[in-house]
């Protein structure tokens, strides 16, 4: 169980897993009754920020979505869960949306509560 909830914090606080750590994840299953993480509007900002100062690729942000949305034990902050519900569905959904991946990026970052900038 250890290894599972290391595997599934790194995700969601550092970016998409690569593909030896993500297959490693699979390998705990997609379904799961027990919420080992939960993403917060920090962790989302954080990994917004990443994309846009240049850290994070587009393909890594859409990405860390698509990893993020089909886990079962990632669970969203209480009170954001339907805003961070849409915007990793958003994010994971590129071609569904007629705005581009940053501009959605930066929108997000202006709608979700915290700092305008990460902190240092």
């Amino acid at each position: 169980m250890q290894e599972h909830s290391e595997l599934v914090t790194r995700l969601v606080r550092n970016g998409p897993l690569p593909p030896a750590d993500l297959e490693r994840l699979r390998g705990f299953g997609w379904d799961s009754d027990e919420t080992l993480i939960v993403l917060t509007t920090a962790d989302a900002r954080a990994i917004l920020h990443r994309h846009l100062n240049g850290d994070l690729s587009l393909d890594d942000l859409v990405e860390w979505a698509n990893q993020v949305e089909a886990r079962d034990d990632i669970g969203f902050e209480k009170g954001h869960e339907e805003a961070l519900g849409n915007l990793i569905f958003e994010l994971a959904n590129p071609t569904l949306h007629a705005e581009s991946t940053s501009a959605a990026a930066e929108r997000w970052l202006e709608a979700l509560p915290g700092p305008r900038h990460p902190a240092s």
